[in-house]
């Protein structure tokens, strides 16, 4: 089933993100980092942040929902929406230090 873990918080100066709450409250929820796990939200940008974080601590089976929740609700997508995700994340899609 689907589960509900905040990487950011909105307060009234913007979305903060709250990456070590998230990665204790993911760790403790999906103990196999082996798990495969999509990660959502409305235009897929946090979403994808959220995925790379779980890359950095080692998780293995990241998918990011591609254009998050808006592009699902798009007209053109609405056959497909809900199966449609845009990659995989792995260690290789991670930046590289300079």
């Amino acid at each position: 089933g689907a589960v509900n873990v905040p990487a950011f918080l909105d307060t009234p100066q913007g979305r903060l993100p709250v990456r070590e709450d998230f990665l204790k409250r993911m760790l403790q929820k999906f103990p196999d980092k082996n798990s495969k796990i999509v990660v959502g939200c409305q235009r897929g940008i946090r979403s994808a942040e959220a995925a790379s974080w779980l890359c950095e601590v080692g998780y293995t089976n990241i998918v990011n929902q591609d254009g998050g929740c808006e592009a699902a609700q798009a007209p053109r997508l609405m056959l497909t929406a809900l199966c449609r995700f845009s990659y995989w994340v792995t260690k290789k899609d991670l930046p590289t230090e300079a």
